[in-house]
């Protein structure tokens, strides 16, 4: 329930935010190839991956702990409104990974390939979690 103009998912992000993992993708240059690297590799890491997916803005954080699991948090908003106001986050899942081969093969693939691009396809199973540092 959000009190005060703050959800349990954006107080869940600001806890995320504040580990301070590296940021290994967040320079525009560096591309998806950046993203699939930083998956396949095992240290911990801060990714942010943005897209529209029919009618939504979507935005995908995944806090990589350093031991094949993430803690995803996704939101969505109406792109009509620039500056989405209405975004809401979604409380953190923790994840597992799925195998470290899928994400160099994306790095090496074309990079409009949706399997790749796809979050919710990096991972193999998630639970509901607390937002906790790696």
């Amino acid at each position: 329930m959000c009190a005060a103009g703050r959800c349990p998912g954006d107080i869940a992000l600001a806890l995320l935010d504040a580990c301070a993992s590296p940021r290994p993708c967040d320079d525009e240059v560096a591309g998806d190839a950046c993203l699939y690297q930083a998956l396949a590799g095992e240290a911990a890491a801060s990714l942010r991956v943005e897209g529209l997916v029919g009618t939504r803005d979507i935005d995908d954080r995944v806090f990589l702990r350093g031991d094949g699991t993430a803690t995803w948090m996704r939101s969505t908003c109406d792109p009509r409104d620039a500056s989405c106001r209405d975004r809401k986050w979604e409380l953190p899942r923790l994840c597992s990974l799925r195998d470290r081969a899928g994400f160099l093969a994306c790095a090496a693939a074309d990079p409009a390939d949706p399997q790749c691009r796809d979050v919710a396809a990096w991972f193999s199973e998630c639970k509901l979690a607390p937002a906790t540092c790696p």
